[in-house]
This record gives structure tokens, C-alpha cells and sequence, in this order.
């Protein structure tokens, strides 16, 4: 897996919740986040940059999964780049996610939502 960004897009408010709670999940993983201005005032947009080592792409994942369930998500859903898409449930365990991570390096990971 190559340097690359990823959005990642929440409909919570404010959006600097989002991010606040995501930095220290992904502080010590190949991970930056910034936050993007959008035109939905409700939708918060990150944008994760995200090296290439794989735990990188894990620490982001596990992240947005416990930001989507503190948040009263169901689902997080992961983008490919070609269209395809991988749907998490929002509390599934680190070990689960660590096995979901290896199908999500296959999707060239563009968008992260819930």
C-alpha cells in the first residue's frame, strides 16, 4: 500500500468532535488527519493521509470504528477507488477488524464513512 488519502465522512456535528476524538486513536500510526470546510453544515470531512505501512490502514479503520459507535452509528462503510464497498458493523472487536483490514487493502481505500 502506497501514501494515500482517504475522506472520511460522518454526519455528526461539530466536525471538530470527529476529529478530536479520532487523533489520539491514530496518533502512533503512519496517520494525519486535517480537517476539510464542506457545504453541509452537518457532515464533517476529515482527510486521513495515511503511509504505507499496513497498521496504518488498520489504526485508521479501528479508529472510525469506535468514533462511529460513540457516535450511535450502526455502520461504518469502507470505499474502494473502483466503486466497491466493505460495510463494518460500527462495534465490531479490534480482532475482527484486524481480518476485515486485509479485505479493505484490496478495495484501494478511497472514502470511510458512517
Amino acid at each position: 500500500m502506497s501514501i494515500s488519502e482517504i475522506v472520511i465522512q460522518a454526519n455528526v456535528t461539530p466536525a471538530e468532535s470527529v476529529e478530536a476524538t479520532l487523533s489520539p486513536l491514530v496518533e502512533n500510526a503512519d496517520v494525519s488527519l486535517s480537517l476539510e470546510q464542506t457545504r453541509g453544515i452537518e457532515t464533517a470531512i476529515l482527510v486521513a493521509t495515511v503511509g504505507a505501512a499496513g497498521a496504518a490502514l488498520g489504526a485508521l479503520i479501528s479508529g472510525v470504528s469506535k468514533v462511529a459507535a460513540a457516535k450511535g452509528a450502526r455502520n461504518i462503510v469502507i470505499h474502494g477507488r473502483s466503486g466497491r464497498k466493505l460495510e463494518i458493523p460500527a462495534e465490531t472487536s479490534v480482532d475482527r477488524i484486524s481480518t476485515l483490514v486485509e479485505a479493505a487493502k484490496d478495495l484501494d481505500v478511497e472514502r470511510i464513512s458512517f
